[in-house]
This record gives C-alpha cells, structure tokens and sequence, in this order.
C-alpha cells in the first residue's frame, strides 16, 4: 500500500545550519524525516516514505450469523471505465467458496483496477445475488467495494495490510406448511386453507361417532 497522503516537508535551520526536516501529511509510519549531515556548505537528509504490503481475501457469509458458507459459485470479470467485461477472465470463470468461506482464487495478485464479482449459484438454502458486487484495487493498494451484500473490513497494522470483503447472503423464505395429514404445501394461503378444512372434518367425524353412541 502506497503513502496515503501526499508528503510535505519544511527544512528548518539555525545560522544557515539546517537543524531538523519537518515531515507532515501523514503519520510518522508513512513518512518521516532525518538530518545526517548539516553544515553551512553541505546538506545530507533523507525523508523516508513506507510502503506496506497488503492481502486480500473474499469470504462468502450468512446474513445474519456471519457463519461462513461453502459452495457458493462465481464468475469474476474486469470493468473497464465502468463497462463489465461480456466474458469472465480467463481462470475464473466458476471459481468456488471453500469450507472456510474463501474464494481462494481472488487475491493481492489481482493488478490494479475494477472488478464485478457475479454469483453464479447460491449455497443452498440461500437466495442468489441479484447484483454484482464490483470492487476496486488502486494503484496504492488500498481495496474498496460497491453493491449489495458486500463490504469492506479493514484490519491495518504497523507493517501490514490486510482487507476482507464479505459477501452475505440470506436465507431463503420457505413458507412451506406440512398439515397434520401429512400434506405440503408451499402457499401458505392454501395450507391455512387446507388445515381449516381437515380440522373441520375432523371436528364432523367425531361429532357423528358420539352421536351414534348416543
């Protein structure tokens, strides 16, 4: 990851001796200065910019447990000025989330630029994602992503990196009913029906028994 902000830097001196470089823009683990030698005729310092390496991973989760889900089908292309690509890169075409939720395949050795994430097939028992999920590697490293379903988590330390899109997927709304004589339906509306109807006749038969008791 690049320096984030750009560098300023003011030489302070004394009697025509510079005494100190006066670094700012950024915290002091992405820039600071040092004088090494100072004198009326000579001037030797050094401003020091760091560079942090960075990981990236793509990890597929529950909604509302943040579990990680396995199985989930993608399909990465390259955007170009916006423009999705008509095909997947080459490699990527069903890349697959593992036991631990990771997309393997996607890493920091993607090159800069953007890129939409299609899910191809949900894990099961989970709704498809109706949209792409586009995220951004810039030419500094750092990693943003738009669309629903899918964010960014940061984890920044002194000599690292590392950045974590999530995407979630939810549960799929299975409405089915299974009525006590073991019908199934999927339209709640019909089985409400359907039940009223069986504890009726129910209701009738025994009815009729005590009556032929009577």
């Amino acid at each position: 990851i690049g320096v984030p902000e750009p560098v300023k830097f003011n030489v302070e001196a004394t009697g025509g001796v510079a005494t100190t470089i006066d670094v700012t823009g950024n915290d002091e683990k992405w820039a600071n200065g040092q004088i090494k030698t100072s004198s009326e005729d000579n001037l030797i310092g050094y401003i020091k910019l760091y560079n942090k390496p960075f990981t990236l991973q793509v990890k597929k989760v529950d909604s509302s447990t943040k579990a990680s889900l396995e199985g989930a089908h993608f399909a990465l292309y390259k955007c170009v000025n916006g423009i999705k690509d008509y095909t997947p890169m080459s490699g990527y075409e069903n890349i697959v989330s593992g036991e631990n939720g990771i997309i393997s395949e996607i890493s920091a050795a993607l090159s800069c630029g953007t890129y939409c994430l299609e899910e191809l097939t949900a894990p099961t028992g989970y709704e498809k994602l109706t949209e792409d999920i586009r995220f951004t590697i810039s030419s500094d490293g750092s990693v943003t992503a738009t669309g629903a379903g899918g964010t960014v988590k940061t984890t920044e330390g002194d000599n690292s990196c590392s950045y974590l899109i999530e995407i979630s997927n939810s549960k799929k709304n299975n409405s089915s009913i299974i009525l006590p004589t073991g019908i199934e339906t999927h339209s709640a509306a019909t089985a409400v029906v359907l039940f009223l109807l069986v504890t009726f006749g129910a209701f009738l038969l025994i009815r009729a028994k005590m009556r032929e008791k009577e």
